[in-house]
């Protein structure tokens, strides 16, 4: 063999040794990328997934904060109805005639008279339904219970609402109606409710 032979074998078999590894390379390269490619398709599906999921999370937060929300502007409403309804009725009560006062006036008299010889105080604009005459009725019926039946009227006024204030030696008894209310208001509030939102 000549220098010439052995020189373009051994440039022949360079090349082919080259040749080799660049494609060796290449394909390692193309492995390298391919399995960077699916290394970043499973984060993006990660990072989807992940958004999705507090997308539902932020979804599911705002909906059951809105229904929160919903359910107190509708307490606040069926408290408003409930408590016009509690001011109409009082408003009623207050508009009653004169006579339909005196009965409702006398039977809360003779449930909170203690001795019989309390004074009674009573609103200015009440005067009408709390006459002497009034009082002397009401003075009989403590009578007939066995009470003193020495009921007054006190010379001093006081707002009262309707209904009265009772002064003993060492008591004074609220029966105004708005006093009235409020301490059965509580077991009125369930049938009330009932009755306006069922």
């Amino acid at each position: 063999m000549s220098i010439e032979n052995i020189v373009a074998k051994i440039l022949g078999d360079a090349e082919k040794q080259v040749q080799a590894i660049h494609a060796a390379g290449y394909a390692g390269e193309e492995a390298k990328l391919a399995e960077a490619k699916q290394v970043a398709a499973a984060q993006a599906e990660g990072l989807v997934t992940g958004a999705e999921a507090r997308v539902a999370e932020e979804g599911a937060r705002l909906l059951t904060a809105a229904r929160l929300e919903a359910r107190k502007k509708l307490l606040a409403v069926k408290q408003s109805v409930m408590e016009e309804a509690f001011v109409a009725a009082l408003a009623e009560l207050r508009a009653l005639p004169v006579e339909e006062q005196r009965k409702l006036i006398s039977a809360m008299l003779l449930n909170a008279v203690e001795t019989g010889a309390e004074q009674v105080v009573c609103a200015k604009e009440d005067s009408q339904i709390f006459t002497p005459a009034f009082i002397a009725e009401v003075n009989e019926s403590l009578a007939a219970q066995g009470k003193r039946g020495e009921l007054t009227l006190a010379k001093e006024h006081r707002s009262t609402g309707g209904g009265f204030y009772l002064l003993g030696e060492n008591l004074e008894i609220n029966v105004t109606f708005p006093t009235l209310q409020k301490s059965v208001r509580e077991q009125l509030e369930p049938e009330v409710a009932a009755v306006l939102f069922s």
